[in-house]
């Protein structure tokens, strides 16, 4: 059984080196040369949207203690492509190119080749092909705020693995082709719906293929509302680490207050054996006392319907 820790503490710094102190014994990183930190960089100008550039390099420090670590990769491919934002331009607007100076490197995933593919369902019962791009790495760190989603209902660990995906094919996960239009058209009822049907099972299809090997919430602070990128910041003050990335979502959607098995990607994970909801033996802070319960996103009702039109499944 995979341990899961969570901490509760005013300072991001004790919050990322104590979770990680609790599990590790499961951090596996004494023969391991090349680690990948994979962050969360979907905002140009949303600050708490984004994976905080503090805790990035708190998470250096604290992989600098190991001799075997000769090269840490700090990856993302932003969603910022569909502003015209590449994700150099984000890595720099968020101060990220100043973790140079630690002897790291910046990787923006759009610009590699994206030569793994999977199949995925769209809006109109059709199947299309999503490229993806596998960097090389011998252990990946996922770190992330914890966030309220318009599609999806939260946004966590397993949602980060979407960087992965070419940035023309991200919207396929959501059901709808690239060249078919944003994002936003889903909005209008019945797409939504048929929408959210897809899209919970594309994205336990896409971290069946590629998942984190360490999943850390930063939740000093996080989002509420209309996340991922529009929503209201909230002082929470926690960090979750596991080496189970579906037991890091779980734990993190209960502190949320929302319930684990109501998380359609979290319910399907579980199905698939990816991992495990079973949290009742988390070490380190009190449940009680980290919980906090977000503003669900204004179209929650409609999202929670994931489960009514997949025949309850």
């Amino acid at each position: 059984m995979k341990k899961i820790a969570l901490v509760k503490y005013a300072k991001r710094k004790d919050n990322i080196y104590k979770v990680l102190d609790l599990i590790s014994k499961d951090i596996q990183l004494y023969n391991k040369e090349t680690i990948l930190i994979k962050v969360a960089l979907p905002g140009f100008k949303e600050i708490y949207s984004n994976t905080n550039v503090e805790a990035v390099e708190i998470l250096i420090s604290y992989l600098k203690r190991f001799p075997s670590i000769k090269n840490i990769i700090i990856a993302e491919g932003s969603q910022g492509f569909y502003y015209n934002k590449p994700t150099t331009e984000i890595f720099k607007r968020f101060n990220y190119t100043q973790l140079e100076r630690f002897n790291v490197s910046l990787l923006d995933l759009d610009e590699m080749e994206h030569n793994e593919t999977m199949s995925v369902q769209l809006i109109d019962g059709t199947r299309e092909t999503v490229r993806i791009v596998r960097p090389k790495y011998d252990y990946m760190v996922s770190l992330v705020p914890p966030k309220t989603h318009d599609f999806l209902i939260l946004s966590l660990g397993m949602l980060n693995m979407i960087g992965f995906v070419h940035p023309k094919d991200k919207l396929k996960l959501f059901g709808v082709r690239y060249e078919d239009g944003s994002k936003r058209s889903l909005y209008s009822m019945p797409r939504f719906l048929h929408a959210i049907r897809v899209a919970h099972r594309n994205l336990v299809e896409l971290v069946t293929r590629i998942h984190p090997d360490l999943s850390i919430i930063d939740g000093l602070y996080g989002m509420e509302g209309r996340g991922p990128l529009k929503g209201s910041p909230v002082f929470h003050g926690f960090a979750i680490a596991s080496t189970d990335f579906v037991k890091a979502d779980a734990l993190c959607s209960y502190v949320m207050g929302f319930k684990p098995d109501d998380i359609g990607y979290i319910h399907y994970a579980r199905k698939k054996r990816l991992g495990s909801t079973d949290f009742r033996a988390v070490i380190g802070e009190r449940l009680d006392y980290v919980k906090f319960p977000y503003r669900a996103h204004p179209n929650f009702e409609n999202q929670k319907k994931w489960r009514e039109i997949n025949n309850g499944y």
